[in-house]
């Protein structure tokens, strides 16, 4: 197989790395991520990232990079307010504590697919550029 071919996936592999180091440095529960809950949210976070970006590997563009990184603030944004609500409520709003894990765990995935989306659309445009 064709190394060159093999190197426009190295950005799932850095990212892969990335978010497994982030759960084993305990970066999750510092960002407001349950600390019980991290590796399952790593998990499954990782497995909706891979999915995301491979729906829209085709088109590196700023715009798909820019749609990722607002979907990942706002599922940020979703799950700190749940979590506010979930810990106000002293662990009996069960509703609030589901969508402070979902919404992690969309964190996650957005992240990690804006990651590899940027580094797809900045080698596109360095492959474009080259003189």
């Amino acid at each position: 197989m064709n190394f060159m071919k093999l190197t426009r996936f190295w950005p799932f592999l850095v990212g892969t790395v990335l978010i497994l180091a982030a759960h084993l440095l305990g970066v999750w529960a510092d960002l407001g991520g349950h600390p019980y809950w991290s590796q399952s949210a790593s998990v499954f976070g990782l497995g909706a990232g891979v999915l995301g970006a491979a729906l829209v590997w085709r088109a590196p563009a700023w715009g798909v990079v820019t749609i990722l990184v607002l979907l990942a603030a706002l599922a940020f944004a979703t799950s700190h307010f749940a979590k506010a609500e979930f810990v106000g409520s002293y662990a009996a709003n069960g509703f609030a504590g589901r969508i402070w894990y979902y919404g992690f765990i969309g964190f996650i995935g957005a992240g990690f697919a804006g990651f590899v989306m940027f580094a797809a659309t900045i080698r596109a445009w360095i492959t474009a550029n080259r003189s």
